[in-house]
């Protein structure tokens, strides 16, 4: 737990630096950098014990890989052989466990922190929700999905400029990867849909809808589409996630996007991101029936807290003031649930470094 006490203590303490020296924009490009170097320095000098899969993947992947000739390579790791290729290459070249966890950090992170840099608006709105999204704890564990997670990054850019063939094809190269990020085949559509006032008044029912109805939604199309062996492991978890939490809060924010963004001010790329933010929110309804519902909507989680920042950004002049103390009370409360109300599923509270 002291290790994150000082990652919040070191990122807010840049702020007084940063915003004595730089004007906004670059305060908060500063103050992210600040952060997500500070979470990669805690993801690279981890231990096994910190993340529940870990010492999983070290058996099942990291040894027989080394062990494992490439003309073998698809015939023995025939699961998501994305992951396979990347993981052999890895290992080929680095023989120490801990510096493979390390490669797979920066390559899952660093794509995250480019897009927080370029898109946010604010940094400690950004930031402490990403503490309590459920993909903080993620790339401490989750090695497969966080590649594809950082996948989702070049997957958002080939979607705000319409460049549908290598949206596709990064759809399918994280696909092969993690199984789960054939969920990003939402994100182009629904970024682009024009959902204005007009249509936020048949978006709402319709979210609302989803709700009353998401056991019996689940159950045909999760079930459909999640069959194998994600929908198998998670299975124990069913209807003990402890989701419902998190899913006020995102139904909060949405309906605080709705609230409060001008829609004669904001263009083309904030419509879009609250457009994943209302996406996130009505897969958000399912978490709490299975954890692999959760685990299926991380990919569009990692787009609200920008979404966040944009509704403020383009807020209607009459709730400036509003803004400006919600955007305090949000942040401080993001970091209180974080250390105080925040679960540990996946065992990494108790941070201890490899050396």
């Amino acid at each position: 737990m002291l290790a994150y006490v000082i990652l919040i203590a070191v990122f807010l303490i840049s702020y007084f630096f940063f915003k004595r020296h730089y004007d906004q924009e670059k305060t908060v490009k500063y103050m992210i950098t600040t952060f997500f170097v500070g979470y990669l320095v805690l993801l690279c000098f981890r231990d096994f014990a910190v993340g529940i899969d870990n010492v999983s993947y070290i058996n099942m992947y990291f040894i027989p890989l080394r062990n494992t000739p490439w003309r073998e390579v698809f015939v023995s790791f025939t699961d998501e052989p994305g992951f396979s290729v990347i993981a052999k290459v890895i290992v080929d070249v680095f023989e120490d466990n801990h510096l493979v966890l390390a490669i797979i950090a920066l390559m899952s992170v660093i794509p995250l922190m480019i897009l927080y840099r370029r898109e946010s608006k604010e940094a400690a709105v950004c930031c402490s929700f990403f503490m309590i999204s459920l993909l903080f704890e993620i790339f401490f564990s989750g090695l497969r999905q966080g590649i594809a997670l950082g996948l989702t990054v070049p997957a958002y850019y080939f979607t705000k400029h319409k460049k549908f063939i290598p949206f596709l094809l990064m759809v399918l190269l994280a696909s092969s990867i993690h199984t789960s990020a054939f969920m990003l085949l939402l994100l182009y559509p629904v970024y682009h849909a024009k959902i204005t006032g007009k249509w936020l008044w048949v978006v709402v029912p319709a979210m609302a809808v989803v709700y009353i109805f998401n056991d019996r939604i689940f159950s045909v199309v999760f079930n459909a589409l999640a069959t194998g062996k994600y929908f198998e492991k998670y299975a124990s978890l069913t209807r003990a996630t402890n989701q419902y939490g998190l899913l006020v809060l995102f139904v909060l924010i949405s309906a605080y996007s709705i609230l409060v963004m001008d829609k004669d001010s904001a263009d083309k790329d904030d419509i879009g991101l609250r457009n994943l933010l209302l996406l996130a929110t009505t897969l958000q309804f399912f978490a709490p029936l299975h954890a692999l519902a959760s685990r299926l909507n991380y990919y569009f989680i990692m787009f609200i807290p920008i979404a966040i920042t944009r509704v403020n950004f383009r807020r209607k002049p009459q709730y400036d003031q509003v803004v400006r103390i919600a955007s305090f009370i949000m942040a401080a409360f993001f970091i209180f649930y974080f250390f105080f109300m925040k679960g540990d599923s996946l065992q990494i509270m108790d941070y201890k470094p490899f050396f």
